[in-house]
């Protein structure tokens, strides 16, 4: 099991996502492709931050479907790893 940057997560530079915590700005990713012949666009590259991004949102709602007994949502958050 494995702890995780608290959200809420945000973009910027449209492919950069970070989180803003009392020690400063944590960089969790940024989705942009180092190589532009992968087949990535901006556009999906774009799509992937926002998704990433809105994963603490996500996951806190997974997390209180598997609180009120929602077996599928259990089993993800299992899959998942992640410790509070």
């Amino acid at each position: 099991m494995m702890a995780h940057t608290k959200g809420p997560w945000k973009t910027s530079s449209s492919t950069l996502v970070f989180a803003e915590e009392p020690e400063g700005v944590s960089i969790i990713c940024n989705t942009l492709p180092i190589l532009y012949d992968s087949g990535m666009t901006l556009s999906k590259a774009t799509a992937n931050a926002r998704l990433i991004a809105a994963s603490p949102t996500l996951y806190e709602f997974a997390k209180r479907r598997a609180d009120a007994g929602d077996s599928e949502a259990k089993t993800m958050l299992d899959l998942l790893g992640i410790v509070d």
